[in-house]
């Protein structure tokens, strides 16, 4: 039995691979501790105050994981079916007027999405047996999706992209992890406003992907421009950063 606390990373090649890599202990407890506007601004001050340009301030801001971020997560068993195309984890990003996004600040580039799902299919494949046990030729797998609003008022996927197949005929449940970053093409896909989902998926009679957690991440940096005028930016209120650690930290896996 594999332990429960065991996370597999995966990559692009994880379609055609034997096995995923277990990440260390110290992989995992790598993380970004998520920040409001207020505490990113205020930073962001202090960091300004050695006179440095603001296009070096904000690469400071990034490298350093001072980033505004959104996540979600759930425990749901969702049982697996044939031909699945199912919604199984939703991320909804706010808009920038609901974020009241103050002015000479930028938002709109994201700089990382963490995607976490723990899932198995059916636990039995008769056909090209040589290949259970591997991530080869397995027909249930997961991806992630985006889908951004259009004009009339409804949403149109705008990118979706693999995340990892299952173990093939594996009976237990696999943690996997993957972070997609500006490499990867799918971030310039994800603006603020839009929604990020993992899809469950499922092809062929008799296959199936059963899921019982799932958790997403997504990071934006906050990019200051020329006009942002530092004066007057407060102190974090001290409920606010109570709050905020408080709250659950995210995966970062230093690459």
């Amino acid at each position: 039995m594999m332990d429960p606390s065991t996370v597999f990373l995966v990559d692009d090649d994880i379609f055609s691979a034997d096995e995923a890599r277990m990440m260390t202990q110290e992989e995992q407890l790598s993380t970004i501790q998520p920040r409001p506007m207020d505490e990113i601004l205020y930073i962001a001050s202090v960091v300004a105050q050695r006179h440095l340009p603001v296009d070096v301030v904000n690469n400071v801001l990034e490298f350093a994981g001072v980033l505004l971020a959104f996540q979600t997560e759930t425990t749901e068993l969702r049982r697996g079916r044939n031909d699945m195309n199912e919604d199984y984890l939703q991320l909804q990003l706010p808009t920038v007027e609901e974020l009241e996004v103050p002015p000479g600040v930028d938002v709109s580039k994201c700089s990382l999405l963490v995607a976490d799902c723990e899932s198995k299919d059916q636990g039995w494949a008769t056909d090209a047996r040589e290949h259970n046990g591997t991530y080869r030729h397995s027909s249930s797998w997961c991806e992630v999706a985006v889908t951004s609003p259009t004009a009339e008022g409804e949403r149109r996927e705008t990118a979706r992209v693999p995340f990892y197949p299952n173990l093939r005929a594996g009976r237990n449940f696999r943690h996997h992890r993957k972070y997609f970053d500006r490499s990867s093409g799918l971030l310039e896909h994800i603006k603020l406003g839009d929604c990020v989902s993992i899809v469950l998926r499922s092809q062929y009679p008799g296959w199936t992907n059963t899921a019982n957690y799932g958790k997403l991440a997504v990071c934006f940096a906050v990019e200051l421009k020329d006009n942002f005028s530092f004066v007057d930016i407060p102190f974090p209120s001290g409920s606010v950063l109570e709050e905020e650690t408080a709250g659950p930290s995210i995966p970062c896996c230093l690459q």
